[in-house]
Formats: C-alpha cells, sequence, structure tokens
C-alpha cells in the first residue's frame, strides 16, 4: 500500500513539474501597450518605427516602419526575457510574427519588389570575432506588397540538438554555413543575448530600397505537452507501483 501510494504522490510530483515548466516562455506583443522591448528604426523627421494605433492586424494597434531608403529593416529585441536567454531550458519553441508590406519600392527600377525575412538568434559574449556576432537563423519566406498579411513562424523542435535542425543556418560574419568545431546548435542557444527579425538576410547584397511595412502579434511560444502525456505518464507510474506492490504480497 504504501508503494501503490508513494507512486501515486510521484506521479502527482512529475506532471505538476512538466505542467509548471511547459508554459515559461509563451508570450506575444501586440503593441496595445507598448512596444514589448521590441526596438526598429529611430524617429528623425516623420521616418522611423512607431506604434500605430489602428495599424496591425484587424485594425489592433502594430508596429510600423516607414524609411525613404535604407539596406532593409530590422526588428530586435535584447531585454525582454520571454525572447533572450537559455532556450534549452524548454524542449521545443516557436517564434512568429504578422508582417504587413506596405511598400518595398526600388527608386532606381521603378517598381515594387520583394525581400526575403529571417528569424536569428544573436550571442554576442562567446565564439563572436571581431566585435561580429554570431548567431543561428532561420529563412521565414518572402514577403511582398502582393502578400497582405501574412503570418510567418519558426519552430525549434529540439533546443538541445548538437547539429543545425533542417531549414537553421549558422552565421558569424563569415560565409561559414556550417557550425564550427566546438561549437553546437544548443550551445549558442544557452546564451541568446538578442532576437531579430531582418529583411536582411545573411550572405546576401542589397541596394537600397523604400520601406514602409508593419509587424504585429510577435511572439514566442514553449510546445505545451497535451493532457493526454500527463495522464499517461501518471497511469504508468500507477501501473509500475501496483505491479511492485503485488511481488511484496506474493513474496
Amino acid at each position: 500500500m504504501k508503494t501503490l501510494l508513494s507512486a501515486s504522490i510521484a506521479a502527482t510530483l512529475l506532471v505538476g513539474a512538466f505542467h509548471a515548466g511547459a508554459a515559461s516562455r509563451n508570450d506575444t506583443v501586440d503593441f496595445s501597450s507598448g512596444t514589448g522591448g521590441w526596438v526598429g528604426l529611430p524617429q528623425v523627421d516623420g521616418q522611423g518605427s512607431s506604434i500605430e494605433a489602428n495599424g496591425g492586424v484587424g485594425g489592433s494597434a502594430g508596429f510600423r516602419t516607414l524609411n525613404v531608403e535604407t539596406w532593409g529593416l530590422n526588428w530586435t529585441n535584447s531585454t525582454n526575457p520571454a525572447f533572450i536567454g537559455d532556450f534549452t531550458q524548454d524542449h521545443s519553441v516557436t517564434f512568429s510574427l504578422d508582417i504587413k508590406v506596405n511598400n518595398i519600392f526600388s527608386i532606381e527600377d521603378g517598381i515594387e519588389v520583394p525581400r526575403h525575412l529571417m528569424v536569428e538568434l544573436r550571442d554576442y559574449e562567446h565564439y563572436a570575432e571581431n566585435g561580429i556576432w554570431t548567431s543561428v537563423w532561420f529563412d521565414l519566406g518572402s514577403i511582398s506588397q502582393a502578400d497582405g498579411w501574412q503570418h510567418l513562424s519558426a519552430t525549434i523542435a529540439d533546443t538541445n540538438s548538437s547539429a543545425l535542425p533542417a531549414g537553421w543556418s549558422y552565421y558569424d560574419g563569415t560565409d561559414a554555413t556550417t557550425l564550427p568545431q566546438g561549437v553546437s546548435f544548443s550551445s549558442l542557444l544557452k546564451g541568446v543575448d538578442e532576437i531579430a527579425f531582418s529583411t536582411i538576410v545573411n550572405g546576401n547584397f542589397y541596394d537600397y530600397r523604400y520601406f514602409d511595412v508593419t509587424v504585429d502579434n510577435i511572439g514566442v511560444t514553449t510546445a505545451v505537452p497535451e493532457p493526454a502525456t500527463y495522464a499517461t505518464l501518471a497511469a504508468g507510474l500507477l501501473v509500475v507501483g501496483l505491479m511492485r506492490a503485488r511481488r511484496r504480497k506474493n513474496g
């Protein structure tokens, strides 16, 4: 009986532990109450990044960046703890945002043009050489005026992976595409100092463009196990306890 009771207590504690750590990073910045740590271009003479009250998805608040001529746009966050720090504490994580291109205009060609958008997890403290950050990044795909609002996301299924997952790349200021010796994917994820969404994809060359782009609902989500997972875990532990109790009784 004591064995069965111990198994039941252990099951309860383990389920509680899984539940407590499952959603530790979930956060979505919808710009209704500020930027949530997100930084775009500084405001100068009516250009730059600012919250637009009705500029987001469905007429909600959005974070609009307007610039007459630049290489590309960056939205970065180095202060919100949900988007930085040690990601290996969470088994899997998804980064997402909604984005709308009002204009990406080529002044030289006189036409609207597409750009790709990446999400990048930057480490400024380790492995960096010549003052350049190191990072892992993912190409979220093409964005253009013709797309309207797009919801883009990237998932790291296993944050403790040693190798780069499919679709993810490595950056250290050079043309490297693979992790250097002694550096693993998870070691970079242990100390993320900054997250960035950027139209300047690593390894590409860019001309000046006129940009007018709005982002909204920038989120980070930790995968939460289904309730059935907890039930299966508890049931398994209870069965083990019951079997041990029977063995002792029969012995």
